[in-house]
């Protein structure tokens, strides 16, 4: 399966979250297919092209973003911190039970920007440099 077809896939719910199901259904939907289109493509990244890698198995969503997030080159780091936001905003609206530092009281703003984040996660991902 080719990740950035779930980007496309989340780009037209979100271009269309007015005719479909609920605005906010759509756009909770949105959310959660752009974060797992960055996190994946990250984790094949990570998984194929990373010196140094080791399987984490079960529940990678936290580990891989400690492994961007912990590593000296600071691209990567970056990309670590912005999936790390993406997830918390990907838990709130897949579960709507997070307690943390997030709520959500505009969905179409909200969705539109995770787009755009998730998006700029796959751009760097792709011109990321052998280590």
């Amino acid at each position: 399966m080719d990740w950035n077809d779930y980007i496309q896939l989340a780009k037209e719910v979100y271009s269309q979250r007015n005719s479909m199901a609920t605005e906010e259904a759509c756009c909770r939907s949105v959310i959660s297919r752009a974060y797992y289109a960055a996190f994946n493509i990250a984790e094949i990244r990570q998984r194929t092209k990373e010196r140094g890698y080791k399987p984490f198995g079960l529940g990678t969503h936290k580990n891989l973003i400690k492994y961007y997030i912990d590593h000296p080159d600071r691209k990567r780091k970056k990309i670590g911190t912005m999936l790390d936001r993406l997830l918390d905003v990907r838990n709130f609206c897949d579960y709507d039970s997070y307690s943390g530092k997030i709520s959500i009281s505009d969905y179409p703003t909200q969705a539109e920007d995770t787009l755009n984040k998730a998006e700029q996660v796959i751009a760097r991902v792709a011109v990321l440099k052998p280590r």
